[in-house]
């Protein structure tokens, strides 16, 4: 037992671990030896001798718990008066220790939790992970000038990448982490679409700088770049250039999917059908990419709802071409505009309820109209609720069943005053 505890031990001090800012499975597997991860893989999972050191059997726990002894192991024997608390030395900082001290700070913004789990050996101290931030940041600020531009770190080929800026007030006198730092919240505006009109003119003006910029860099590169065929039009140099910049893919990605999302709104506002199924049917792609579980799911119903309707109900598509799917708020009406929004929003609401009521019986018109469908006659309500009025209103009538009196009695009157 001595004798394995100290060949590991060599193991484990002669082994140099290097933060990378990356905390996946492989990162975590090779900060740990090889022998080590074997020894806590029988004893967490049984031995096995076929298939113990293979990577795929290499289970989190076990990570875990190496990565705790590796980080926690004294070079010396200590005395059982010393003070418990770990010294960590750079090149050991494991990648499990640095997660958590990370985590904490960042949800907590506490000293004492963080320095707490340090001395627990979950983590590690508070000055080191602001230290780590610090490096990060440095880090992040020197690729930026390397590569002239502020770009996400995270470009990568294929892949779809959303990023915002904003403003952000550190107040340094703060004990939370919500109060630490303050934003406008402008970004999370634009990210969460809460002010709809503000995040349209946003997009609305990022694509067209995009399509500037595009067009710029085209006539540019036409007259400037000896590889470029200068009879090339826009759309074939927009599909070579995506084959060989990722940042250029990355914007026209955006360009294209702000476009998309401008003729689904543009669907919404004139009332085009055909409009919003084309777009709706480009925009389901991307539902599961931004992984939206619910909008992926119904969202594929009702767009076959849509895209058959034709056939199975095709008096209610010839309604929904004439623009009879969506209800306008802006419209200018006559000077009984209320009532008539009023009624609008009723039969709007009525035909909702008429159409989901067919598809459950066949669109059989007779059948539906058997069935009752408002909780008061039409007569006496609008919307679903009694209709509400005054007793003023009742003038009205009791006039026609009265008759006018013609002959008048004159009065005289007179006041006396006194002294």
């Amino acid at each position: 037992m001595a004798r394995l505890a100290n060949s590991i031990r060599n193991d484990m001090f002669a082994t140099s671990v290097s933060f990378t800012g990356q905390f996946g499975h492989e990162t975590q597997i090779q900060s740990v030896p090889q022998r080590l991860l074997v020894l806590v893989n029988m004893i967490i999972n049984g031995p096995n001798t076929k298939d113990q050191a293979e990577q795929s059997n290499i289970t989190q726990p076990v990570l875990t718990v190496a990565q705790l002894l590796m980080g926690n192991a004294y070079k010396q024997r200590r005395k059982p008066k010393e003070p418990s608390t770990q010294i960590y030395v750079k090149n050991r900082q494991m990648p499990l220790s640095i997660y958590v001290g990370m985590k904490m700070h960042s949800l907590t913004r506490k000293r004492q939790l963080v320095d707490s789990l340090h001395e627990l050996g979950l983590s590690e101290s508070y000055d080191s992970i602001l230290d780590i931030k610090t490096s990060m940041a440095n880090n992040i600020i020197n690729h930026y000038s390397n590569e002239g531009v502020v770009c996400p770190p995270q470009l990568r080929t294929g892949e779809f990448v959303v990023g915002a800026a904003d403003n952000i007030d550190h107040n340094p006198s703060s004990t939370t982490s919500i109060g630490s730092f303050h934003g406008t919240g402008t970004a999370d505006s634009f990210l969460t679409a809460s002010h709809v009109t503000r995040t349209r003119n946003a997009h609305q003006v990022t694509a067209c700088a995009l399509h500037i910029l595009m067009t710029q860099a085209y006539t540019e590169a036409k007259e400037t770049d000896p590889d470029i065929d200068p009879g090339i039009d826009f759309d074939a140099w927009c599909a070579l250039q995506k084959g060989k910049s990722p940042q250029f893919l990355f914007w026209t990605t955006c360009l294209d999917l702000q476009l998309l999302v401008f003729a689904f709104v543009r669907a919404i506002r004139t009332a085009n059908f055909e409009l919003y199924v084309s777009a709706l049917n480009k925009l389901v792609p991307w539902f599961f990419t931004f992984n939206h579980t619910h909008y992926a799911r119904w969202i594929s119903v009702h767009l076959r709802d849509m895209m058959i309707l034709s056939e199975k109900h095709p008096d209610v598509y010839q309604q929904f071409k004439l623009g009879k799917f969506v209800v306008a708020k802006s419209i200018k009406f006559k000077p009984k505009g209320k009532e008539m929004i009023s009624e609008l929003k009723s039969e709007a609401s009525f035909f909702s309820r008429l159409y989901v009521s067919c598809q459950r019986r066949d669109g059989n018109m007779d059948e539906f109209f058997r069935h009752e469908h408002q909780p008061f006659p039409p007569s006496l309500s609008t919307s679903e609720s009694l209709r509400q009025s005054n007793k003023s209103d009742l003038v009205n009538c009791l006039e026609e069943l009265m008759q006018s009196v013609e002959n008048r009695h004159h009065m005289m009157s007179a006041s006396l005053t006194g002294l």
